[in-house]
């Protein structure tokens, strides 16, 4: 084997073992430059009830509610992706009266982004988000007691670009993110809307 071909293959081998360390998380590298943009559709569909109720009522636990909620706005949420969490928070040690709402992302469809030093592709995702709550609200004499039942699917997608060595547990880790970010203020923005 001629000397030329052995600094080739050697640089291949480093270029390669490089790349596999990358790619398993063991080393990271980050000298990407990236840009991802996103738009969401939206078919909302939320059921409301309201009666007046009395005090008794709600003091022998006959209605299924969380007394800490006096409007859809103390709702904790969170939105969960691939081990990437976002919601309301507490302090240490605090617990929340009333059990927060989850929304669970499995699966994100996307295009080739396993090259390993340019990635563009699409991707797209739908977010399932069902749930039902209940609040009361004190209305004059009378409490009000409100259930709210959510129906909504959301569909996210969009399109990815990231130039420079990046791998693809780092560019889905990026997508998950956006995903998060983006039904946590999409849903968080609708309960808020609520009275």
């Amino acid at each position: 084997m001629s000397r030329r071909r052995k600094k080739l293959l050697i640089l291949l081998i480093i270029f390669l073992g490089i790349t596999v360390i990358r790619e398993t998380g063991t080393f990271s590298m980050s000298f990407f430059s990236s840009s991802i943009s996103n738009m969401s559709s939206e078919n909302w569909n939320i059921i409301t009830d309201a009666r007046d109720v009395s005090l008794q009522e709600i003091k022998n636990k006959n209605l299924k509610t969380c007394t800490a909620f006096s409007s859809p706005k103390d709702v904790p949420i969170f939105v969960t992706c691939m081990g990437y969490t976002i919601g309301q928070v507490r302090k240490d040690g605090e617990i929340y009266e009333c059990s927060p709402k989850r929304i669970e992302i499995d699966h994100i469809d996307t295009g080739p982004i396993w090259m390993p030093l340019f990635k563009y592709g699409s991707y797209s995702c739908n977010v399932p988000v069902h749930f039902v709550f209940s609040i009361c609200r004190k209305n004059g004499n009378k409490i009000k007691y409100c259930t709210y039942q959510f129906n909504v699917n959301l569909n996210i997608s969009g399109t990815l670009r990231i130039i420079g060595p990046c791998s693809y547990r780092t560019a889905k880790e990026m997508l998950a993110k956006q995903i998060v970010n983006s039904a946590y203020s999409t849903v968080r923005g609708k309960l808020d809307e609520l009275e």
